[in-house]
């Protein structure tokens, strides 16, 4: 599901992660519900993959599409011979 969120979504996601060792450090209740609200919004239950449309078979097939898209990437940058930037520091 990760090349379905955006960079966009990653402050979000961040927070979740602070909410999750949150939780485990001080078992709160709030805590708690605050991180079933987030893992709604980003489609890390079943429901909320449903409501987003998500599919198993969907997500499978636009991970390949970006790792396709990110061998391109690559390979256009490799063929334009990319300067490496920390040669800079070297000068």
């Amino acid at each position: 599901m990760n090349s379905e969120y955006i960079r966009g979504d990653e402050p979000a996601l961040l927070r979740l992660l602070f909410l999750h060792d949150q939780y485990w450090k001080r078992r709160s209740l709030e805590v708690a519900k605050e991180i079933r609200l987030l893992e709604k919004e980003f489609g890390l239950t079943p429901m909320s993959r449903r409501r987003l449309e998500w599919t198993i078979g969907e997500v499978n097939e636009a991970k390949e599409k970006h790792e396709v898209n990110r061998a391109k990437r690559a390979r256009k940058m490799i063929d334009a011979k990319a300067v490496d930037p920390r040669e800079v520091l070297d000068q």
